[in-house]
Order: structure tokens, then C-alpha cells, then sequence
């Protein structure tokens, strides 16, 4: 076993009992299989190939699916990989990952992995990629510190952003401005942003730990943040600006948008009201579909987050039972996770026009 394994197509046509939605189940295998983090796209560019991750081969590793066909080739067989943390190049040619302390690229066609930054007895957090495709921009956990880090996709090299005082989780790069990065830190203050060079780092979205602030990403292509005020709303505001805007008033959870930005995807939970479509003009959502998953995590049925240092596996996740959401690149369809029949698989649904 390992990578250039391939598996036969698992897809099989469901419909949604409730919506009448069309459905694909992608996967079907007995090991945990699911899309990547919901603000990275899970299809290339051309929406031809699916990248996901997947357990059956013992532990968390890259694979591609062929949309149409459904053929599925093992990508990678390495140790450490984040399982969520990646993201398909702009041309479609290559994924880049985390695997412990390193960035690696590797080429979904011949499959030859290289590495683009090695941080040691670091730790590399989730890969976003810029507008361009020139750089990457990731968190850096070592020695106790995090940090903010941009990698060059040609690798020419990585640079420290910034090392701020607080703890660095989930970075982004800004679709209108690829010097722009987003990233979250804990419940005190969760959303930052700051300059490639570490220059004009400020908190985006004032708030108390009281204020539970989660799952932040830019709404399509535009240097506007939405972000979910658990479990009240799903919020928007501008990059270096102070006044937000109610988008729509409900339990969005894990919010993800087309890439144009006229719609948004999301998934809730607590109660599971299924997959939203959301108009971010208007706030009017409509259910696109009943994923049946599990939602693990006991802190979601409540309104303050939880302390992270007493944070608990079982406090958020696990993770591959939550939908996650996102669209492909038409929009067309929304690629989701679900553990409805007792273990994680991939599934896609078609939106309606």
C-alpha cells in the first residue's frame, strides 16, 4: 500500500428524502474519508478533480478522484499530515500540504512531492493560497510560540510575518490583496489581520470572550470577512474597517462561498436544520439538503466557547463528523462530509439553478 494505489469508482446516486436534491455518495470505503477544510476549495480548478483525504490505508493521506469517472489514486503515504490542511495549486497541477514541520507540494500527476519549507521541530498549520498562486501563508508552532509564515510555491524560500503574543490558528491570504492575511487566535480575540511584511497588525471585530466568534473566511472574491457569532449569526465585515453587518440571523456554522460571492454554503447544527444556501444581500437561506451527520462536539450546544487551554479532543470535533461545506469551481455543486452511516464519507450535491 501507498501512494499511486488505486481504487475503483465507490459512487453511488442518492436523493435527498426531505429537498429532493440529487446527490452522489463519492466514497464508500470501511476507513474515514472527507473533504478539505471548508475554506479551501476541494476541487481543481477546472472541477474535474476532487482532492480529499482519506484513512484506508491506516492514517491520514491525500488522495484524487476523477469527478466524472470516480477513480481514486493515492496522492501521498507520509507521516504528520493535518488531514484538512490542503490545497490544490491555481493550475490544478500540484496540492500543497502539511506534514509536521514541512510545506511539501506534491504533482497529482507523476506524484513527485517536494518540499517547499522546513521548519524544524515546528509545527505547520493549514495551507492558504494566495490570488496569484504565488505564495502560500500558514501558522508556525514551535518552542512554545506560534507564528504567522509565507512560503513561496516555487520554493525560493519562507519568511516569518509575525510572531505576535498570543497564540496564531487558522491563516488566510485575502483574495483582492495578496500582502493582506487574516488569521484567528484564542476567545479573548479571535480574528486578526496584519501585512506580509508584519506591519499594521490589528484585531478585525473588537470583542470579549463572552462573544463566541468562529469559522472566519472571505466572502468570495472581495476583502470582506464572514465570520459566525455562535450561534446567533453569520456576521461580514470589511479588512481595516470597524462596523460589521448582520448577513443572515440563524446557526450558520461552517460558512463557505462561491467564488464569485453571490451565494454562501453552510452546514448547522444544534438543531440540524441541514445545508443552507444563503443570499449575503438579502440573509434569506433555504435547506439544500440533510447531510445526517453527527456533529461531534459537546461545546456547540452552548454559547461561550470554552477556555482553549482546558480544550478537550471531544470539545469541537471530532472533525471529518462535521459537513464542511464548499462549492466547485462553477458553483454548481457543494461538496460536503458525512458519517450518516457510521463512518466519514464524501458526498456532492447538486445546486439548484
Amino acid at each position: 500500500m501507498g501512494k499511486g494505489r488505486t481504487f475503483a469508482s465507490e459512487t453511488r446516486r442518492l436523493t435527498d428524502e426531505r429537498t429532493g436534491a440529487s446527490i452522489r455518495q463519492m466514497t464508500d470505503h470501511p476507513a474515514i474519508s472527507h473533504n478539505l477544510y471548508f475554506s479551501n476549495p476541494s476541487w481543481t480548478p477546472d472541477g474535474k478533480t476532487i482532492v480529499f483525504t482519506s484513512y484506508r490505508c491506516g492514517k491520514p493521506d491525500l488522495f484524487k478522484m476523477d469527478d466524472a469517472a470516480g477513480t481514486i489514486t493515492q496522492l501521498t503515504d507520509t507521516e504528520g499530515f493535518g488531514g484538512f490542511a490542503a490545497c490544490p495549486s491555481r493550475d490544478g497541477q500540484r496540492v500543497f500540504y502539511n506534514a509536521g514541520g514541512q510545506v511539501r507540494a506534491v504533482d497529482i500527476d507523476t506524484l513527485e512531492e517536494s518540499v517547499l519549507a522546513d521548519f524544524g521541530s515546528g509545527s505547520a498549520g493549514g495551507c492558504s493560497l494566495s490570488s496569484d498562486g504565488a505564495r502560500l501563508v500558514t501558522s508556525l508552532h514551535r518552542d512554545g510560540a506560534s507564528a504567522v509564515v509565507a512560503v513561496e510555491t516555487d520554493g525560493s524560500g519562507f519568511r516569518v510575518v509575525r510572531e505576535p503574543p498570543r497564540a496564531v490558528g487558522h491563516v488566510q491570504v485575502c483574495p483582492v490583496d495578496p500582502d493582506l492575511i487574516l488569521y484567528s487566535s484564542d476567545v479573548n480575540q479571535r480574528m486578526w489581520e496584519v501585512r506580509i511584511d508584519g506591519s499594521a497588525e490589528r484585531a478585525l471585530f473588537a470583542h470579549d470572550r463572552s462573544v463566541w466568534i468562529t469559522h472566519e473566511t472571505f466572502l468570495g472574491h472581495s476583502d470582506e470577512v464572514m465570520f459566525v457569532h455562535w450561534p446567533y449569526a453569520l456576521r461580514g465585515i470589511r479588512a481595516g474597517e470597524d462596523e460589521d453587518r448582520t448577513i443572515a440571523s440563524f446557526n450558520a456554522w461552517h460558512p463557505s462561498p462561491r467564488a464569485d460571492g453571490s451565494l454562501i454554503v453552510c452546514d448547522t447544527t444544534c438543531p440540524d436544520v441541514g445545508l443552507q444556501l444563503i443570499d449575503p444581500k438579502t440573509g434569506n437561506h433555504e435547506t439544500l439538503c440533510f447531510p445526517g451527520s453527527s456533529n461531534g462536539g459537546s461545546q456547540w450546544a452552548k454559547t461561550v466557547p470554552e477556555d482553549d487551554r482546558k480544550t478537550r479532543p471531544e470539545t469541537y470535533g471530532p472533525q471529518w463528523s462535521h459537513p464542511h461545506p464548499s462549492f466547485s469551481p462553477d458553483g454548481k455543486r457543494v461538496i460536503y462530509t458525512s458519517d450518516r452511516t457510521g463512518v466519514s464519507q464524501i458526498y456532492v450535491v447538486d445546486v439548484p439553478v
